[in-house]
């Protein structure tokens, strides 16, 4: 267990089960080349059946740059700088990008 990660969830489904069926457990990973487990990137979340439902990828600066879910469908987040000014493109599964703008104090723009 790495401190201050949360690694593990559990929910009650069933009090009067045998001990090992009382619960079902949702398990946090952490899990990439570029970070240690105390960088605290949340790389995947599994579920009791041993689905993971969602990745997540960062790059080398510790951005998220895209998700893919458990049928392998990606949303790919872009970073960059445009006038002085951050954005991010996201694109979704269906090929539809969003573009995001962020002033120089990290807010949104409106």
């Amino acid at each position: 267990m790495t401190p201050g990660n949360l690694t593990a969830v559990k929910r009650l489904v069933n009090k009067n089960a045998s001990a090992d069926k009382q619960y079902e457990t949702t398990m946090f990973n952490y899990t990439d080349a570029n970070y240690e487990p105390i960088d605290h990137y949340v790389t995947g979340i599994t579920d009791s059946p041993g689905i993971t439902p969602v990745q997540y990828i960062y790059d080398d600066l510790g951005r998220l740059t895209g998700l893919r879910d458990a049928k392998g469908r990606y949303v790919d987040v872009n970073h960059d700088d445009v006038n002085g000014q951050k954005a991010e493109a996201v694109t979704d599964r269906y090929g539809n990008t969003q573009s995001i703008f962020y002033n120089a104090r990290a807010l949104l723009r409106g």
